[in-house]
């Protein structure tokens, strides 16, 4: 099972985690020394004497040292400053142990006493420093841990602020487009308006509610494609030969939202435009393992292309919230020949 370390309750338990800590260390320290001369009560004593001395030296480093000095990679100031502050920490260990532990509980260590200043400072160092370092690693391991599910957080946000961005480009596009074309049919006085208008609040009732989500489902995906259709073929009437083909199970199948459109929209302005003298649209989407397989074709005029500035917002939106959405888990090829425009695209929809 993963965890996220966001998880953890730390702040929450913070004192509870340090008394535990601290707790382990004398148990751990007076086994250690307890094991050495078998005398474990008076370790024990002797290391709860020096504790605050421990707890210090370890609350320094932590909480100044490593924050102020490490943290900013101010090297020499912290290597400085450890080392002054182990000498000083070590100093008072060994007057306090010599004060009042050794003489009471081990009288007899006139020849440990008589020992140079210096080895004295070592064997405090060796007393205090081991469990400061493993908190301070404990720390910084700590802060790496949420610096990287910072990181990670940042990186999320920046990614759905972009998609909202690029949602919010496709709708008015689309829109402009769908109106255009009721447009041309106002124009002609056309029967089949109402039935535009009709087609076009579904459509925009379909991006309120639907194109908002991250996800959405296939069935509801080719419903508006239909829809978007039905408008388009109403406005080129029967000189648009317009052949569609689904295979597969959708159900329970998800995709993210008008991430089709935009190219089937520029398979309609560049397949169906005028000097087309046969404009045939081919469309094909295929569900198999869990992949989906989508094929666009289009014939067009020899003057026409399908890579126009207009697309901006289009195709090369839809490749952007490919590359967001679906990143290693897409493959997208697009070929040009002089007179048609062709469009495979394969999503891996797990």
């Amino acid at each position: 099972m993963k965890i996220n370390p966001r998880e953890i309750p730390y702040k929450k338990y913070r004192y509870l985690y340090h008394a535990l800590f601290w707790f382990v260390s004398i148990a751990l320290y007076t086994i250690v020394y307890g094991t050495h001369d078998g005398r474990y009560f008076d370790q024990l004593k002797i290391n709860a004497l020096t504790l605050p001395i421990k707890m210090s030296a370890t609350y320094l480093v932590m909480y100044v040292l490593l924050p102020q000095f490490l943290y900013k990679r101010k090297y020499l100031s912290f290597f400085s400053l450890f080392g002054a502050s182990a000498v000083v920490f070590s100093t008072i260990d060994w007057f306090v142990i010599e004060r009042f532990a050794l003489s009471y509980y081990y009288p007899n260590t006139q020849a440990i006493l008589s020992i140079s200043f210096t080895y004295h400072i070592l064997i405090g160092i060796i007393h205090i420093y081991p469990i400061v370092i493993a908190a301070s690693a404990v720390k910084i391991v700590q802060l790496w841990f949420t610096n990287l599910e910072t990181t990670k957080q940042l990186e999320k946000d920046k990614i759905e602020a972009e998609l909202k961005f690029l949602k919010a480009q496709i709708n008015p596009h689309f829109l402009f487009n769908t109106l255009n074309n009721l447009y041309a049919l106002t124009l002609k006085k056309s029967d089949e308006a109402p039935r535009v208008v009709l087609k076009l609040s579904e459509l925009l009732d379909y991006m309120l509610y639907e194109g908002s989500s991250n996800m959405v489902s296939i069935d509801n995906e080719v419903k508006h494609l239909q829809s978007y259709i039905e408008l388009e073929k109403l406005r080129y009437g029967t000189r648009l030969t317009f052949e569609q083909h689904y295979e597969g199970n959708f159900n329970g199948k998800y995709i993210a939202p008008m991430i089709i459109i935009p190219f089937i929209e520029n398979s309609f302005k560049h397949g169906a435009s005028s000097n087309c003298p046969k404009p045939t649209i081919k469309l094909s989407l295929k569900i198999s393992n869990n992949q989906l397989e989508f094929n666009l074709f289009n014939n067009k005029g020899i003057r026409s292309t399908n890579k126009t500035s207009s697309e901006g917002i289009g195709l090369n939106n839809v490749k952007r919230r490919l590359e967001l959405q679906y990143q290693g888990a897409y493959d997208l090829k697009i070929d040009e020949q002089e007179d048609s425009y062709s469009v495979k695209l394969k999503i891996n929809l797990q």
